[in-house]
């Protein structure tokens, strides 16, 4: 299965290794293993094949998604069978997509036939439409109930592509809905310029994501088009990606995705690159604001020697980015147009070796190939990378796969680019292997996240559809500290969790999901097998169904990171004692130490009750101290994992005003004259704050007072006689920029 290394000597021999490892489960943690050809899963949604006329396939659980559609404060699934046909369909290829509510509570062991047992049956919008290459899911209209996008490939225009939004109040509140009736908010259509022909292989809606990228509350999404050829037909198979802003004052109900009625279109730098053929969204650099990650799988590296290598680009859409996004999107679209050649993008990550085609899927559809969450339990999202070709040389040929992470932090945003081939067990390192696939397996063809044991940390979901003749597998890693990852003397890990394929040819693993109790009671994990239900000269054809298994088992094998409990921030005076309350909860194993990589002279930690993980922070700093510093914290337990949390200090003067005082001097020359404590000597800004204009800051002309801190700060300017009208009140504050601590404001009239 797995492939395992030896004592690691470069990070390029990991690109030498194929050798095969059978997960055996081992006391005391190790992988679990589940076999679904000896016990059938927990629950079992299995499509009876024989829904519409003829005998083409329906490929049931090539792609999943998780919401919550009715509101209840359930998670409901989302599945789709992307080649389904209706019972009135003379021909096939309509496609289809599957709700099931969560109900809290246990589902029947089997729900056959799985498409007349959902809750919500959305039709595609005719035959050869291909309905359900993709889903997203987030609120896009803005009334607080999540919404669904779903795209087709429409077979019928030759793969030009479609992106349908749908309320999830009318997901709620119909057993059936129709793209054929025009039940949707939009429908978001490929354009016909600016590609091979009329519209021919642009493949819109090929990749799908859904974020908030402006910060408004409302979700944002974002489609992928592969073989676009630039806005004006001169960049063959460069690909882009187009982003729309999500509107609360309604969507209009079509939409040709242009450049002109994008919020954002993105175009890929070269021509046969194939920007769009996946897609992320997360906030990966820790600034609060998720960034747009998209693959571009045909590449060919740094220095164009890796032929189909593929990257992964990233974009901000932040106020200080290259192209920020409006705040409330306008009643046109802003249009803003990103051209990848000549606009370096936010952040880069390159494939590691020929053929590795990053975050692409092995089977042209199914499954998700970028991830974003936080694996390691620092606070910042990573990008998990699923690369089912990688390991071969030719670039067309199913490969054993692998799955790489790349730690979040503000250099993924910060221009520079990250190599995978340069992936290392090193945990300053930008990126590590996670895993590599046996033979043939195409590991990482999907890759998911989810929090089995509820430790704070997101545990890694890897498909691997092509094992042992296309049965399958899903491996779960647990999300660990970056310090023991992987295992010393390991290129890669081991999987924590493997749940095998019920049966030859179903491709078990093309996608999965983690549900929450919420869905039936009690954490399942979902997995595709798209062929289910085929047999040699028999059964339901390449049907398709979906196997949950009950996640507990896997929950109590995964590495549970220990936790720490303190204040976020304090703030005190120079010369004066603070502490900090910390409690260490152990993981895995019980704490064996708490310690700190960036301690300042002036703290300490100190134990009180070792055993019961109970520490202090003690704070005793200087005059020289002023300024404000964030401090890490590290509990570390006996099974090796550990847990980060960060205490921010700032020590300095906080101002206070007690009077202040505004005289006219001479025509627009006035006087502003404030007293107060904690003002520092030659630092001290004064800020005066009015309509229409506000936030002018005047540095101090002089201080009265003597020491550290003054009492008095005097201010001599013409324009305050503008600012502060006469008969009208302002405010005034006062900032000690070196520690950032600012004073209440404080009225003035004139």
């Amino acid at each position: 299965m797995l492939s395992r290394s030896t004592p690691l000597v470069c990070a390029a021999v990991l690109f030498a290794l194929s050798g095969t490892l059978a997960p055996q489960v081992r006391a005391g943690g190790g992988t679990y293993v589940r076999d679904l050809a000896q016990t059938a899963a927990d629950v079992r949604l299995r499509h009876s094949g024989h829904q519409g006329p003829g005998t083409a396939a329906e490929y049931f659980g090539r792609e999943m998604a998780t919401g919550d559609f009715n509101h209840d404060g359930r998670t409901d699934l989302v599945v789709t069978a992307d080649t389904d046909t209706a019972p009135t369909d003379t021909s096939f290829g309509r496609g289809f997509v599957y709700v099931y509510f969560g109900k809290g509570a246990p589902f029947p062991a089997v729900l056959d036939p799985a498409e007349r047992m959902a809750d919500c049956r959305i039709y595609g919008e005719a035959p050869f439409g291909y309905f359900g290459q993709e889903l997203a899911v987030g609120d896009f209209d803005g009334d607080g109930v999540d919404d669904l996008a779903v795209s087709q490939i429409e077979g019928s225009t030759v793969f030009k592509g479609a992106v349908f939004l749908i309320s999830g109040t009318t997901i709620a509140a119909n057993a059936e809905v129709r793209m054929d009736e025009g039940e949707y908010i939009s429908k978001i259509s490929g354009r016909t310029t600016g590609t091979r022909y009329q519209g021919h292989y642009l493949f819109f809606g090929f990749a799908l994501a859904a974020a908030d990228f402006n910060g408004d509350g409302v979700a944002d999404v974002a489609a992928g088009a592969l073989g676009g050829y630039g806005p004006d037909g001169q960049r063959p198979e460069s690909g882009d990606v187009t982003v729309f802003l999500g509107r609360r004052s309604g969507w209009p109900k079509e939409i040709v995705a242009l450049p002109s009625t994008a919020d954002v279109f993105i175009l890929g730098r070269n021509s046969n690159v194939n920007l769009g053929t996946e897609l992320g969204a997360g906030d990966v650099d820790g600034d609060g604001r998720p960034e747009l990650l998209a693959s571009t799988w045909a590449s060919n590296g740094p220095d164009g020697s890796r032929s189909f290598s593929g990257d992964i680009t990233v974009y901000s859409f932040g106020p200080s980015s290259r192209y920020p996004l409006p705040a409330v999107p306008g009643a046109q679209a802003a249009g803003l147009f990103w051209d990848t050649r000549s606009a370096t993008p936010s952040g880069l990550i390159w494939g590691a070796r020929n053929g590795s085609r990053i975050g692409s899927s092995a089977s042209d559809g199914g499954g998700r190939g970028i991830a974003v969450g936080d694996f390691d339990g620092d606070g910042v999202n990573d990008v998990v990378i699923g690369a089912p070709f990688n390991g071969e040389t030719s670039p067309n040929t199913k490969n054993p796969g692998a799955v790489f992470v790349v730690w979040g932090g503000p250099a993924l945003t910060s221009g520079a680019a990250i190599d995978l081939a340069a992936a290392a067990n090193d945990p300053l390192s930008a990126a590590s292997v996670l895993a590599i696939g046996g033979e043939g397996e195409s590991l990482g063809d999907t890759v998911r996240l989810g929090d089995f044991n509820h430790d704070g940390r997101a545990d890694v979901i890897a498909g691997a559809p092509d094992a042992a003749g296309a049965t399958g597998y899903v491996a779960i890693f647990g999300g660990r500290s970056r310090a023991d990852f992987p295992p010393a003397g390991q290129i890669a890990s081991e999987p924590d969790a493997v749940v095998r394929g019920a049966s030859a040819a179903w491709r078990s693993g093309d996608d999965a999901v983690y549900l929450d109790a919420t869905f039936a009671g009690e954490a399942m994990l979902a997995i595709g097998a798209p062929l289910g239900g085929y047999v040699p000269l028999g059964g339901r054809g390449f049907a398709g169904e979906v196997d949950a298994v009950v996640a507990a088992p896997i929950a109590g094998v995964l590495p549970r990171a220990p936790s720490i409990v303190a204040q976020g921030a304090v703030t005190l005076a120079p010369n004066t004692t603070a502490t900090v309350q910390i409690e260490a909860r152990p993981g895995t194993g019980s704490i064996v130490s708490l310690s700190s990589p960036d301690l300042p002279a002036f703290a300490q930690i100190q134990t009180v009750d070792a055993a019961a993980g109970l520490y202090v922070l003690a704070l005793n700093p200087t005059v020289a101290d002023r300024g404000s510093r964030t401090i890490t914290l590290v509990a570390t337990d006996s099974g090796g994992e550990s847990a980060t949390r960060r205490v921010g200090v700032t020590v300095g003067f906080t101002p206070a005003i007690t009077a202040a005082r505004l005289k006219q001097v001479s025509g627009q020359v006035f006087k502003l004259t404030i007293d107060g404590t904690g003002f520092a000597t030659g630092e001290a800004v004064v800020t005066v704050s009015d309509e229409p204009q506000s936030g002018v800051k005047y540095p101090a002309k002089f201080a009265e007072g003597s020491g550290v801190t003054v009492r008095r700060l005097v201010v001599k300017n013409g324009r305050l006689g503008v600012l502060v009208q006469a008969g009208q009140t302002a405010a005034v504050r006062v900032t000690n920029p070196r520690e950032g601590l600012t004073s209440a404001p404080f009225p003035i009239t004139r």
